[in-house]
């Protein structure tokens, strides 16, 4: 009766496709990412053929990262002329610049792979084209209105829908929604199929999941799969010594919770580790097979992310102060307030629906200004601009949003305006002239206003409504079994139990237990008729939701 409950729920409410519950990544159709990948596999298998210089050119993001260590650990085991360079956001443009290109004409690369980037770099290809060295772009943002001249691009946003209904995804429209490193895992797998002098390893999966998890890209159809067929075959995808390291500094993984958890452990490694010319700790990691060097690298990561912590909890103080403070204490609600040029508030009605922070200052770190955006998005649940100075006359953007709002589709609407700007529907970012500001402000008012609307986290269609918790208890652990991993287009359900009832048994499972069970039973003696119950995020404790 509860299954068939979930299974209604997902089909109705939360409309997934059919292997939302189960599935098996070998039966996803490939046939449209076979055909646009063609002439860039031909190229690679012709330049190791002809013993042509490789770069691989990767984001230097966890998704950028993964998806260029699967290319490369790939290449490197049939062709030792493959190298690698992972730009530096703090120092370098987004994007295919000056300082990578120079790095290939010096190091004589025939054969230019861009991965999670390169679809924005016009003028790089240009200068790389004329330079003679072909440019392979393997990328999955939203295409732009020009695209660059390369060799090929492999973008699944490229694909056409093929005329067939495939075992799981109708027109292969969910492939559509890869992060990088997916494109990438899918991208080697065909590759592997023409050069034979190397072979297709178990432990990609894992890195694709890492690079899935980490650029929040929505966890249903295919995203979903890559994460629950690796937890399915957890013992086999695991040899890669950076995973076996990592492994032993965690606890024994039983439960599928513990290994995502696992998972989304390992994915905050790559918030550090951004070095010059070209390298990353956190490529280092993964590309190091002794352990004398997998300790060393590991240890170096560490002390960034303590250090980052540091920072990150100055900068939070910061944001605390000058921005969440005085957005709590502003009594008057007009369209837009502007406080002390740096701070923007845009309302409709009472409710604040985006803001916008610019920190002219300088007293933010570049490096975490995403993270202090997603702060202030899980506050105010509305579109958040968060500007600083990239250098003396650039302003560099990190956007965050939630619900139906796109910042690409934003953006395009003033796209003269940037310098550059790419990303995702809820994550992106741009680059932006100093003098451009005022106009950025005045076109950005305008934008919100037009499409004013304000997203909540959790929907009520969300709810699962069941009798009498005390029954039903055992199969509430399994539920959330089957709806792992939880992420974007995937929340954690909310349960809605009526009657409920909390046998002595069940009391350890509950956050605040004593609390619960008061609001179950008021000393007057009467019961509430339902509780809005979820799990914790690692799923070990069940939380109480207040709703209306």
């Amino acid at each position: 009766m509860i299954y068939k409950k979930v299974i209604d729920f997902i089909n109705e409410s939360r409309n997934k496709d059919i292997c939302f519950l189960d599935g098996e990544i070998d039966l996803v159709n490939l046939e449209e990412i076979s055909k646009h990948s063609e002439k860039a596999i031909e190229r690679i298998v012709k330049a190791v053929k002809n013993d042509e210089k490789i770069l691989i050119f990767g984001h230097d993001d966890a998704d950028g990262i993964t998806g260029t260590f699967i290319l490369y650990d790939f290449l490197k085991q049939a062709y030792d002329k493959v190298d690698y360079y992972i730009p530096n956001r703090e120092i370098e443009h987004h994007g295919i610049y000056s300082n990578v290109i120079n790095y290939a004409a010096k190091n004589g690369v025939n054969l230019f792979i861009a991965i999670d980037n390169g679809l924005s770099s016009i003028e790089g290809v240009v200068k790389l084209n004329k330079m003679e060295i072909d440019t392979i772009i393997i990328d999955h943002h939203i295409i732009p209105d020009i695209v660059p001249k390369a060799y090929s691009i492999v973008n699944p946003k490229l694909f056409t829908k093929i005329e067939k209904n495939d075992l799981y995804f109708k027109d292969n429209i969910s492939l559509e929604m890869l992060a990088g490193a997916g494109v990438a895992y899918f991208f080697v797998f065909l590759l592997s199929q023409e050069l034979k002098q190397a072979y297709f390893k178990k432990d990609y999966l894992f890195w694709a999941a890492i690079g899935t998890i980490a650029d929040r890209v929505p966890l249903v159809s295919i995203n979903r799969l890559i994460i629950r067929q690796l937890i399915h075959d957890w013992d086999i995808s695991l040899a890669h010594p950076a995973i076996q390291y990592l492994l032993e500094k965690s606890r024994y993984l039983i439960h599928r919770h513990e290994k995502y958890d696992f998972l989304l452990n390992t994915v905050k490694l790559f918030y550090y580790g951004r070095q010059e010319n070209g390298e990353h700790l956190c490529f280092s990691f993964l590309n190091s097979n002794k352990r004398e060097d997998l300790e060393n690298v590991y240890n170096e990561i560490i002390s960034l992310q303590n250090n980052y912590n540091e920072v990150l909890q100055t900068n939070e103080s910061y944001i605390n102060e000058h921005v969440i403070k005085i957005i709590d204490e502003q009594m008057n609600y007009d369209r837009i307030q502007s406080i002390d040029d740096r701070l923007y508030l845009f309302y409709y009605g009472q409710k604040i629906i985006s803001i916008v922070f610019y920190d002219n200052s300088n007293s933010l770190a570049y490096s975490i200004l995403g993270t202090l955006a997603n702060l202030l998005l899980s506050k105010y649940k509305c579109p958040i601009v968060m500007l600083i100075d990239k250098d003396e006359n650039n302003i560099a953007c990190e956007a965050r949003s939630i619900g139906d709002f796109n910042w690409i589709s934003c953006f395009k609407t003033m796209s003269e305006l940037f310098e550059n700007y790419g990303g995702h529907a809820r994550a992106a970012g741009f680059l932006l002239k100093k003098t451009n500001f005022s106009a950025f402000i005045e076109q950005y008012h305008e934008y919100v206003e037009h499409n004013k609307k304000k997203n909540e986290y959790i929907a009520s269609n969300d709810f699962i409504t069941f009798e009498y918790y005390d029954a039903v208890y055992e199969e509430l652990i399994e539920l959330y079994n089957l709806f792992m991993p939880f992420g974007d287009g995937n929340p954690y359900p909310v349960f809605k139990v009526l009657k409920p009832c909390v046998l002595d048994e069940h009391k350890n499972v509950f956050n605040n237990y004593e609390k619960v069970i008061e609001s179950f039973n008021s000393s007057q003696g009467n019961t509430i008729e339902a509780i809005y119950i979820k799990y914790s995020k690692d799923c070990t404790k069940l939380n109480v939701v207040n709703y209306e």
